[in-house]
C-alpha cells in the first residue's frame, strides 16, 4: 500500500472539504497505478470505491459529542493502519489526533499532516480549548515528516512559527457553467434574485456580520444561508434574524442541488476568517459568481481581482449597494472568476500532478 489517507469521514463523498479532497486525490491516483486506502466512518460493506480500498472504523457519537468521537476514530483509523495495513505513507487530514502517529513513525511509516487552517484562532474554543489546539499543532510539526499547507499565507505561518520548510498544495474545484435554473425554485426564488453563503454556521465564519450588512444595505433581493444552524448561543442568535428576506434552509449535500444555487446566486457572500484555502470560495469561482468576501489574507490570497471585499457589517453595506447601483457585464465577470480559478493551480489536475511529485520522491 503506498498511501493511507486519514482523517475525513470517508468516501464517496457527502459531507465537506476533507471527504472531497479525499475521494479526488485517492481516485485519481488510483487510475495512475498508485495502491491507495481511506478509512471511512461505520460499518460499510463495499470495501473498494473506484480502485480505492476502503478501511471502516466505527465511531462513537450516540454517547460522546461528535467533536470527541472524532478525535477518537482518527486515533483508531491511525493505529489499525499502520498496524495491519502498513502503508508506506499516512496522511493525516487535520491533526487532533497526531500525536498517535509517533507509532506509525516507529513502525518505519512516512507520515503527511495536512495543517488546514489556524484552528487555534477560532472563536468557538475557549481559551484551555485554543492552547490544547496550538500545542497539537507543534507536536504535528515535530511527528510529522512532511506538513502540506494549501495555502502560501498557511506555509510562511509555519515557517516562522516553527522554522520548518512545508509543501504548498492548493485544493481543487470543477468549473461549473449550466445547470437547470429549475433546480432552485423549491427554494421560492428566481435566477439571479438572491444572495448566498454557504458555511459552517460557528463565529468565525461571520454569517451574523453577513446579515446585519445585508440587511442595513438597500438590496431588495433575497439571503439565502445554506449550513446547519446549531443548537447553541450563536446559533439561536442567528435564527433572531430570519426574516421575509433571510432564509435559513439547513445543510445541503446534494452536490448538483447545491451548484445549482451557486451558479443562479446574484452574489455569493463569504466570511470564512481561519481557514486556509476554503473550498466554497473555490467552488464560487468555478460557478463564476461575483464574489464579496471578508478582508483577510487567506481570502486575498485566493480570489485577488476576482472578489469585493468587506471588514465589518457597514462596508459590507457599501460594497451591495455599489455592486447593485453599478453596470454588471456577467459574462465578463463569470469568465474573471473562473479564469482566476485556473490561472492560480486551483484545479484537481494542477493538485493531483504536485501529489504526484511527492509520491515519486517518497514511495
Amino acid at each position: 500500500m503506498d498511501l493511507a489517507i486519514v482523517g475525513s469521514r470517508g468516501i464517496p463523498a457527502h459531507y465537506g472539504g476533507y471527504e472531497t479532497f479525499a475521494e479526488e486525490l485517492s481516485t485519481r491516483l488510483t487510475d495512475r497505478g498508485y495502491e491507495v486506502c481511506v478509512t471511512c466512518e461505520g460499518y460499510g460493506q463495499a470495501k473498494w470505491y473506484n480502485n480505492v480500498n476502503l478501511i471502516y472504523v466505527p465511531i462513537i457519537t450516540k454517547i460522546i459529542p461528535r467533536n470527541l468521537a472524532e478525535v477518537i476514530h482518527d486515533i483508531c483509523a491511525i493505529m489499525y493502519v499502520s498496524i495491519f495495513i502498513r502503508p508506506k505513507i499516512i496522511y493525516l487530514l487535520g491533526y487532533a489526533a497526531c500525536y498517535t502517529c509517533i507509532i506509525s513513525r516507529c513502525l518505519g511509516i512516512k507520515v503527511w499532516i495536512n495543517a488546514d487552517g489556524l484552528e487555534w484562532k477560532r472563536r468557538k474554543f475557549g481559551s484551555v480549548g485554543r492552547a490544547i489546539i496550538k500545542a497539537l499543532e507543534g507536536i504535528a510539526v515535530k511527528v510529522s515528516n512532511l506538513m502540506i499547507a494549501d495555502s502560501k499565507h498557511i506555509q510562511k505561518y509555519l515557517f516562522e512559527e516553527y522554522h520548518i520548510n512545508s509543501s504548498y498544495i492548493p485544493y481543487g474545484a470543477y468549473p461549473v457553467k449550466d445547470i437547470d435554473p429549475n433546480l432552485i425554485t423549491k427554494f421560492n426564488t428566481r435566477p439571479k434574485e438572491y444572495y448566498l453563503v454557504v458555511a459552517r454556521i460557528e463565529p468565525e465564519n461571520n454569517i451574523d456580520v453577513i446579515i446585519d450588512g445585508f440587511v442595513k444595505s438597500n438590496s431588495k433581493k433575497q439571503l439565502i444561508v445554506v449550513g446547519k444552524v446549531q443548537n447553541n448561543n450563536y446559533g439561536k442568535m442567528l435564527l433572531c434574524k430570519a426574516s421575509d428576506r433571510v432564509h435559513f434552509i439547513g445543510g445541503i449535500y446534494d452536490k448538483n442541488l447545491l451548484n445549482a444555487l451557486r451558479l443562479h446566486c446574484f452574489a455569493y457572500f463569504h466570511g470564512h476568517e481561519v481557514g486556509g484555502t476554503n473550498p466554497s470560495l473555490l467552488e464560487a469561482l468555478a460557478c463564476g459568481n461575483i464574489i464579496i468576501a471578508i478582508d483577510v489574507p487567506f481570502t486575498r490570497e485566493v480570489a485577488r481581482n476576482a472578489a469585493y471585499f468587506f471588514t465589518d457589517a457597514s462596508s459590507l453595506c457599501e460594497v451591495i449597494n455599489e455592486v447593485e447601483s453599478s453596470y454588471i457585464n456577467y459574462p465578463e465577470r463569470e469568465e474573471l472568476s473562473r479564469d482566476r480559478l485556473i490561472k492560480a493551480g486551483y484545479t484537481w489536475d494542477n493538485v493531483l500532478k504536485c501529489y504526484q511529485i511527492l509520491l515519486e520522491k517518497n514511495v
